[in-house]
């Protein structure tokens, strides 16, 4: 998903909530020359209880400073090792209690701790070595009303910039008792990498078309995701592009995605595409594996070239 907004306007409504705690301080922008593009990402595993997270990147141009915000429904905000022991981290636990701005400590990495065993693991691509800022805010909802009141208290996480720039941040939901992924940036913040007990995935995003290498995964254009696990792996494209992982890739002028699994290689798209071509390196011979309109011939560079009608939703290669 892609977004932009431009020549956004300062807020000049003054109808703000009663008891509202103090932000942290910004500098003010001087004008409206603005434009914010959003380029969200979601990676979800095939598997309903494997991991599915989300990749954002917020892209600002126009010379304005900005700040970055995300709320989370949690009890409290911290590094990974302040949270590490919860119940220790939680004995304090501000509740339904407002509480002002803090500083951070620095780092990449941090942690919501949430409802119900369920916790946010932030990991912030980009911008590096900048302030970051918690603070915590709600109210209860009927609380006139016996037995009915509804308490809603969220936690901040604030980024921000002086200037043009991007943040880039990673948000990774897991079960408590779920160890943590361990996060890395590649390309100055395009490229996440996050790796766990369930494989390795990777998530790009560009702002511009332009070529992101991260280990062994290489990507062309402005969006892409590598999901890499123990019998399978799945090179996605949301948007025209490429994306390679060791023996395979695929490039795509539309929305497609390439599941290498066993001695076959599943194809599949979106609803609705008009069709094309998609070249797909994979070693091996391949053939379609039913018969029909799609084609599947080597080009000169010895990759393989399939044309696909328009509406198909998947296809399936398998080796001759």
């Amino acid at each position: 998903m892609r977004s932009s907004f431009e020549n956004t306007r300062n807020n000049d409504n003054d109808s703000f909530p009663e008891n509202l705690p103090a932000f942290p301080k910004v500098t003010p922008a001087k004008g409206t020359n603005l434009v914010w593009t959003r380029q969200l990402l979601f990676v979800k595993d095939p598997d309903p209880a494997g991991p599915a997270w989300l990749a954002l990147r917020d892209t600002t141009r126009g010379g304005e400073p900005t700040a970055w915000q995300f709320w989370t429904f949690s009890e409290k905000l911290g590094t990974p090792e302040q949270a590490k022991n919860a119940s220790t981290f939680l004995a304090d636990q501000p509740g339904q209690t407002n509480l002002p701005a803090r500083e951070l400590p620095p780092g990449d990495r941090y942690t919501a701790l949430g409802q119900f065993g369920v916790d946010v693991e932030y990991f912030i691509a980009a911008p590096a070595k900048t302030p970051r800022h918690t603070l915590r805010y709600g109210e209860t909802w009927n609380k006139n009303i016996a037995d009915k009141s509804i308490p809603d208290y969220q936690d901040l996480l604030h980024l921000q910039l002086p200037g043009d720039g991007a943040y880039a941040v990673a948000l990774f939901p897991r079960q408590r008792e779920d160890a943590p992924p361990v996060f890395t940036a590649f390309a100055d913040g395009s490229v996440t990498k996050v790796a766990g007990v369930f494989g390795t995935d990777y998530a790009f995003l560009s702002l511009d078309p332009v070529e992101a290498k991260a280990d062994g995964a290489t990507f062309g254009g402005t969006a892409g995701s590598v999901q890499e696990r123990a019998d399978f792996t799945i090179l996605t494209l949301p948007v025209e592009g490429s994306v390679a992982f060791k023996d395979y890739a695929l490039a795509a002028s539309m929305a497609a995605s390439l599941r290498v699994q066993n001695d076959s290689l599943i194809v599949a798209f979106t609803a609705g595409h008009q069709g094309g071509d998609v070249t797909i390196d994979a070693p091996g011979a391949w053939k379609v594996e039913t018969d029909g309109a799609a084609k599947l011939a080597r080009n000169d560079k010895g990759q393989w070239v399939l044309t696909v009608p328009a509406g198909t939703q998947s296809l399936r290669l398998v080796k001759r």
